[in-house]
């Protein structure tokens, strides 16, 4: 019997955190977790990847992951706003891609249009809270 190869898109601690915040009833340790994984289930290969390790995205991804770790360290009444990825984010605030393409609409990319942008987000229009501390 032949099975189909299963590419992974996300890192095996990924998915155990999406598995133990879908199911936090389940005792299981992530080492255990990742040995149920089956066979046919790949993680993906360097040259399966499509990613920029530019300066620029890297520092956009990093600031990204900072800014959710901090929303959710402050448990706000948004914490059900936040997101998993960047693109997340890039897909919210901007209009859903044409029909039959993988790219958003160049006025879109370039913030000219008038029905996205960032102040659409939900989690940029809600009110700010009055109680949180400042950095001085």
């Amino acid at each position: 019997m032949s099975y189909p190869i299963h590419m992974m898109e996300k890192s095996q601690s990924e998915i155990y955190k999406d598995f133990k915040k879908a199911h936090s009833d389940v005792k299981v340790s992530q080492r255990y977790f990742e040995r149920l994984k089956p066979f046919f289930v790949q993680p993906l290969r360097p040259k399966d990847r499509n990613t920029c390790c530019c300066r620029k995205h890297v520092e956009a991804r990093l600031l990204f992951r900072k800014c959710m770790d901090f929303m959710y360290n402050r448990r706000t009444d948004r914490a059900h706003l936040l997101y998993d990825h960047l693109s997340d984010v890039v897909n919210t605030t901007m209009c859903p891609k044409p029909e039959g393409s993988q790219y958003h609409r160049i006025e879109c990319i370039r913030r000219t249009c008038d029905d996205c942008g960032v102040d659409k987000s939900p989690i940029f229009t809600e009110p700010h809270s009055e109680n949180v501390d400042t950095v001085s």
